[in-house]
Parts: structure tokens; C-alpha cells; sequence
């Protein structure tokens, strides 16, 4: 388990974040996190759509910019976040955004055309939402 085996010295405090499933709501797991002095965070709702924006960032944080990449302390990391950061904002398009830049978009007044990404249904998925609507 990622609690037991983590490194208990660091002068930061770790930050559990969950949207309020079950399992981690649980006494047990609460508790747990409370021994360690796991600061617990946890959307507004309960919604797991609350946490898709943040979620959505994370991956492309993670998976465009320097995947797999192991910082050598919290200050590189940091760094690296903050034009990680400017990068996402200032220089990657988004589709969402008419494939403006976050920053171009901000700055702009009026209706973006949305240009989101439409996916097929499935045969399966079609005759499944024609039952559910008999």
C-alpha cells in the first residue's frame, strides 16, 4: 500500500483527494489517513464529474508534458509544473476552444465555436438507450 511504504520525513504535507466513494469515506480508511496526518480532501458533491476538468489536466500534465519524468526534489518539480503550466495555457490549442490557446481565449469576447471530438455510439449503446426510453 502506497501510505505504509512512503517516506514519513518530508516536511510537506500529503494530500489525499477523492470524490467521496465509498471505500474512501470509510472509517477504517479515514482513520488511517488521520494517523498518518494525510490532510483528506474531497469534492463538493460527491459527483464524479466534479472532479473531470481536474482529472482531464492531470493526464495531459502527465502524459504530454515529460512523461514519466522523476524530479529530484519538490523545488525541480515545481519549476517544471509552473512552465508545464505556462505551456498549457500560452502554446497548446485546444479543440474545446476552437483550437485557441487557454490565454487567447480569455482575451477574447463573444461565442468560441466549440469543436468537440463526437464519438459513434455503439450498436449495443443505441439499442440499450431505445429500450431504457420504451
Amino acid at each position: 500500500m502506497a501510505i505504509a511504504g512512503r517516506k514519513k520525513d518530508s516536511p510537506f504535507i500529503l494530500v489525499h483527494h477523492s470524490d467521496r466513494g465509498i471505500q474512501y469515506c470509510s472509517k477504517s480508511y479515514t482513520e488511517l489517513l488521520n494517523r498518518d496526518r494525510i490532510a483528506i480532501s474531497m469534492t463538493e458533491s460527491g459527483s464524479p464529474y466534479d472532479n473531470a476538468l481536474a482529472e482531464r489536466v492531470n493526464g495531459i500534465v502527465k502524459n504530454e508534458f515529460f512523461p514519466k519524468r522523476i524530479y529530484r526534489d519538490h523545488k525541480e518539480a515545481k519549476r517544471s509544473i509552473g512552465i508545464i503550466i505556462k505551456n498549457y495555457n500560452e502554446k497548446r490549442p485546444h479543440g474545446s476552444l476552437d483550437y485557441l490557446t487557454p490565454s487567447k481565449a480569455h482575451d477574447m469576447s463573444g461565442e468560441i465555436k466549440k469543436r468537440w471530438k463526437h464519438y459513434p455510439y455503439k450498436k449495443k449503446d443505441i439499442e440499450k438507450d431505445q429500450m431504457e426510453a420504451v
